[in-house]
């Protein structure tokens, strides 16, 4: 070799094989693979099960069908084969769950030295940086889409055909429950919104102020109706040549008010509630009659039974199972029954169809629907 081809720059082909990661010197390593110390190791000693790989000798790696670098291999230094041998970088390929592209991909991988290697993983750095640029634009006009959306449908969210079925389902229901003041009958749909978004499809109640702000106008909007309607019925059920008897009226509320499950016969608070109201609404139908009284004026219906609620409610409490509330559910029964004793108008056609005209006004249509309220 001349002198010139000594000195010039020189690259010998990397191995890529590694020495064992505990032993430092070639006679270590030869020593550690003697057979004689492979005798003497305790497979189920702490030194057997720190090791990464089994041991090899460099003969046997030599005639390992495994070997891909037979001519680079070094006998005298008894290398161990590196961990991106076939096995190992099948089950790598395995334990990632990558498709056969990307197996061949790692395999070609492991056949590159170490500076291409680097220059390799380098570059696709650098192409996932720019990726990861254009990702975070495009999230960046997605979420402007989103917000978009967000305040579109603020401004244009209302409620379906469905939900304002069933909002006005639950204030009927209500209205017609014993309470000790119905003006606050849109609290508890309210209420039970807020504990049961999912029933009327209105989770975004509990987390969206404008939807929230919506619902309720609609609720305040609504009530008015089905008050009125219901008023009309009850004014109905005691004009004279109209009258219906307390337990014939109940049945018929029931029916188009009470949900889900109407009961076969009126529970005794629900009939003295009711005759409650025919006792208040007896005399301002006489007074409706006199040929003075301006149409569309308010009755005071609603007030007088805010008052007389109000009393019972003081000397009763608010135990309407207590002897006191039971007592004066049977007596105010007793007197509606003796003031409509000779009511048979209920029979009558006119009558019912009347009622059924009042029933109507604010209501819900196919009651189907609300089946699901668990009321």
């Amino acid at each position: 070799m001349s002198c010139l081809e000594a000195t010039g720059p020189q690259r010998t082909q990397r191995s890529p094989l590694r020495t064992h990661p505990y032993l430092t010197t070639p006679m270590q390593v030869r020593r550690q693979h003697s057979d004689s110390d492979m005798e003497n190791i305790d497979p189920s000693s702490s030194q057997s099960s720190a090791m990464h790989y089994p041991l090899y000798t460099a003969e046997s790696f030599q005639n390992s069908p495994h070997n891909r670098f037979e001519g680079q291999f070094s006998g005298s230094l008894g290398r161990l084969p590196t961990l991106t041998s076939i096995v190992n970088v099948d089950k790598m390929v395995n334990d990632a769950q990558l498709g056969s592209v990307h197996r061949r991909a790692v395999h070609a991988f492991t056949k590159l030295d170490t500076d291409d290697r680097m220059m390799t993983l380098y570059v696709y750095t650098l192409q996932n940086e720019s990726k990861l640029d254009a990702l975070l634009v495009a999230l960046g006009e997605t979420n402007k889409t989103l917000l978009d959306l967000k305040v579109f449908m603020n401004e244009n969210w209302k409620l379906t055909e469905e939900q304002e079925k069933l909002v006005k389902a639950l204030l009927r229901h209500y209205l017609i429950k014993p309470l000790s003041s119905y003006q606050t009958i849109s609290g508890y749909v309210q209420t039970y919104i807020l504990k049961h978004p999912a029933t009327l499809h209105l989770e975004l109640y509990k987390t969206d102020p404008t939807v929230k702000e919506s619902v309720n106008a609609f609720i305040t909007t609504q009530i008015n109706n089905v008050k009125s309607g219901f008023r009309k019925a009850l004014f109905n059920s005691v004009t004279p040549g109209k009258i219906m008897s307390l337990k014939a009226f109940a049945c018929k509320i029931l029916d188009a008010y009470h949900l889900p499950v109407v009961p076969d016969t009126p529970p005794q608070d629900l009939l003295a509630t009711l005759a409650l109201m025919r006792e208040i609404a007896g005399p301002l139908v006489a007074e409706a009659a006199k040929p003075a009284r301006q149409r569309g004026a308010d009755t005071g219906f609603w007030a007088k039974l805010e008052e007389e609620l109000e009393a019972l409610y003081t000397e009763h409490g608010q135990d309407r199972k207590s002897p006191g509330w039971l007592m004066w559910e049977e007596n105010l029964i007793e007197a509606d029954s003796n003031r409509y004793r000779r009511a048979n108008a209920a029979d009558g056609a006119h009558t019912r169809t009347e009622l059924d005209q009042a029933l109507t006004l604010g209501a819900v249509g196919d009651l189907g629907a609300v089946a699901t309220l668990g009321l």
